[in-house]
């Protein structure tokens, strides 16, 4: 393709033009340019026009004289600010490079946002026609695009009053006496939908599965071998939690704390996680947290002094 272009210029994202984008990132293009004619060509000029809801425009930095235009939203080098452009030599190469920000958190206003894309249009002409060029085009665009991953974001906590299963035993826990605590777990999804999402737990060799759960029949098990709990949520569309109402689970555990845990607060379940397959990129996804205690900082009607075990 280079070959049957007076001039080129292809933009590459982190040395290949394939690949996923993930919210939250920088991204690091670098544009290569190209005179593949026999001749000098004079006052070259390059443009990058970026295209897609989660990218940050204000966060573009540009190296080598770039610049970006707000009204065109367009970055443009040029023999002004550019010494390079100014003539290209006969098959002379050359590299800009420039980076933009994604949105942590992709705009979703409806479902027209879904499946987000970022493109990237490139194109490249001299003002400077030799005469032994003259009536030939010497300008040439070109796109690439890359998809965005969905972002997923689950969170857990410990409840005792606040929440949507009733629970038991002194507050704060005592050491040798049963507490019941329920474990609250909060799933969203921006953009694409997943499939296969399941999320699962292990639980500490104290602690004890209850089988109470809520909502009642939600598909919450627990693996007495393992002591996994495992949520089988399947298909999780794009925009629960965002556009739609966040998706909920909670089961109850219980703890009968020992001499050992006297002072301290105690963990109820360890790190969980959650993946699924993007239906979108068609790659594995998860996201994870970390493990929960009896400090029960999201449970307002429970005092930090009710965190720890009494003797």
């Amino acid at each position: 393709r280079l070959a049957r272009t007076p001039l080129s210029a292809e933009v590459f994202l982190g040395g290949t033009r394939t690949g996923i984008i993930f919210p939250g990132e920088r991204l690091r293009f670098s544009v290569r340019y190209g005179n593949n004619t026999e001749f000098p060509l004079e006052n070259v000029s390059i443009r990058i026009v970026p295209e897609g809801g989660v990218l940050d425009l204000a966060s573009i930095e540009t190296e080598d004289g770039g610049v970006f235009d707000a009204i065109s939203r367009a970055i443009i080098w040029g023999p002004g600010g550019t010494a390079a452009l100014r003539e290209l030599k006969a098959g002379e190469r050359g590299e800009f490079k420039f980076s933009i920000r994604t949105r942590a958190r992709p705009p979703m206003r409806n479902l027209n946002d879904a499946n987000m894309r970022v493109g990237i249009t490139t194109s490249i002409k001299a003002a400077g026609i030799p005469r032994e060029l003259a009536g030939t085009d010497l300008s040439s665009s070109d796109r690439i695009e890359f998809k965005v991953r969905s972002l997923v974001l689950f969170a857990g906590r410990a409840l005792y009053r606040t929440s949507p299963l009733a629970n038991s035993g002194p507050m704060p826990p005592k050491v040798g006496v049963k507490t019941a605590y329920t474990i609250f777990w909060e799933v969203r999804n921006f953009t694409n939908e997943l499939r296969e999402v399941e999320a699962r737990v292990s639980l500490p060799p104290n602690v004890k599965w209850e089988n109470v759960v809520s909502p009642e029949g939600a598909a919450i098990s627990f693996d007495a071998a393992s002591n996994e709990v495992k949520w089988r949520i399947g298909i999780l569309p794009a925009g629960t939690g965002v556009l739609t109402p966040a998706l909920t689970a909670a089961f109850k555990v219980s703890i009968i704390p020992s001499e050992a845990d006297a002072g301290q607060a105690v963990t109820l379940a360890g790190g969980a996680e959650i993946s699924g397959r993007d239906t979108f990129t068609e790659e594995d996804t998860e996201a994870r947290i970390d493990s929960i205690t009896t400090e029960l900082r999201e449970d307002p009607a429970v005092s930090a002094n009710e965190w720890r075990v009494m003797r």
